[in-house]
């Protein structure tokens, strides 16, 4: 009986030290990459912005992302988890902006192709016989994640309606599943079978966003008041406005446009059916 209680012991003592050694490395290496990206990106960029070279500023954003990637690969880190680094550096400089336009065209060709390869791993055959686990594993998916979204936006002050359409909205897997699968079954801490289930539990509950994303906006149509009052202070602000333009929409090219007319003290007043959006208005309004 000692010896399977020190056989525990042991085996618990190198399990704790593999995944602190791990968790130590991905720090480590996470940090460096950040860190790197922050000093090296910006003037890189800018030198390559002052040459007027739409082909080479395309080229070291891929370039960025498969760096990263290979990185991540080298410090025993998936390369998704590089890539994800990549675009959260990426997305902190003030090219931003142009890095997302470049890489649109690509964006629309890898998100067919990555459809493409989760219906052809789909075996059918698998489907067939696991059926009713896998229909009752989808239901506890969509259904866990829609009470807890919903919850968590109730918390946050969000109306009962608004916060079940989120809930409706995030209720399928997310692409990340794939990758965490993949990532088990080469640790050995989950069997393939196991993981060709999840697969198709995760793959089925992303064909179903369509329509989740129906049922939302048909129960938001169906419930929700819409609450004319809240439209009084824009009514209350705008009286004194002549000679006036108005912005329709206050995302980004709005808000230019909006920082532009204040420059020249043109008077305006911006709409936007986003309120978080709206809010921003009072700060640019002249």
């Amino acid at each position: 009986m000692s010896n399977i209680v020190c056989c525990f012991q042991v085996g618990f003592q190198a399990i704790a030290e593999a995944l602190g050694l791990a968790a130590i490395k991905a720090i480590v290496a996470i940090t460096a990459i950040i860190a790197g990206g922050r000093l090296l990106l910006r003037p890189i960029y800018k030198k390559i912005a002052e040459n007027q070279n739409a082909e080479i500023f395309s080229a070291n954003t891929l370039l960025v992302i498969l760096g990263t990637s290979l990185l991540t690969a080298r410090a025993g880190l998936s390369m998704a988890l590089g890539a994800f680094l990549a675009g959260l550096l990426l997305a902190e400089t003030e090219f931003s902006l142009q890095v997302e336009s470049d890489i649109a065209p690509y964006r629309g060709l890898l998100l067919g192709l990555f459809f493409m390869t989760v219906g052809m791993s789909i075996d059918p055959k698998l489907l067939v016989s696991n059926f009713p686990i896998i229909l009752g594993t989808l239901g506890l998916l969509i259904g866990g994640k829609i009470i807890l979204v919903a919850l968590v936006g109730r918390l946050f002050g969000i109306s009962i309606i608004a916060a079940i359409r989120v809930g409706l909205l995030l209720a399928p897997g997310g692409e990340f599943a794939f990758v965490a699968f993949g990532e088990a079954v080469n640790q050995g801490i989950m069997s393939s079978q196991l993981s060709s289930l999840l697969f198709l539990v995760v793959g089925i509950s992303m064909a179903l966003t369509p329509w989740l994303a129906a049922g939302g906006q048909l129960i938001a149509s169906r419930f929700e008041q819409h609450d004319v009052r809240s439209l009084l202070p824009v009514e209350s602000e705008t009286d004194d406005l002549q000679d006036h333009i108005i912005i329709c929409g206050f995302g980004r090219v709005g808000q230019i446009i909006a920082q532009l007319l204040s420059e020249r003290l043109i008077p305006f007043v911006a709409l936007d059916v986003r309120r978080n959006e709206a809010s921003l208005s009072p700060d640019l309004r002249f």
